[in-house]
């Protein structure tokens, strides 16, 4: 919980300072209410940002993609810190498990794409999805 969303606001900004107040403000209401007394109730578990109680394998996960055959998109924001987290073979290595996939990115976007480049995004997931 948050001393007030605008509080959620102002920690949203740090993390993403290239927001505008309003953006910050905008996202902290999609993320919080007020609890009655003030205060920015989160309206998400935070639970999520929490490492799963099982072990991660990718032999696991590659054979269930492999069996995969809708189209997919690997959208990716080309200044992610995460897109170093997974050496270009063992990414494509990945991917190639997808029968139908396609890969773009969004050159000044980082992780968060939506935040960073939504109208391109939206523009992005249309054009795949009408494909």
């Amino acid at each position: 919980n948050y001393a007030s969303v605008d509080a959620l606001a102002q920690r949203v900004r740090k993390r993403n300072p290239q927001f505008m107040e309003a953006t910050a403000l905008f996202i902290a209401r999609c993320r919080a209410a007020e609890d009655g007394h003030g205060r920015g109730r989160l309206l998400a578990d935070p639970k999520h940002e929490l490492r799963g109680p099982g072990i991660y394998r990718a032999a696991e996960s590659e054979a269930i993609w492999k069996n995969i055959t809708a189209p997919t998109l690997f959208l990716d924001g080309g200044k992610s810190l995460f897109a170093k987290a997974i050496p270009t073979e063992e990414k494509k290595k990945r991917r190639d498990c997808f029968r139908d996939h396609r890969e773009d990115v969004i050159a000044e976007a980082g992780h968060m794409l939506h935040f960073d480049a939504p109208e391109e995004t939206g523009q992005r997931l249309l054009a795949f999805l009408q494909v």
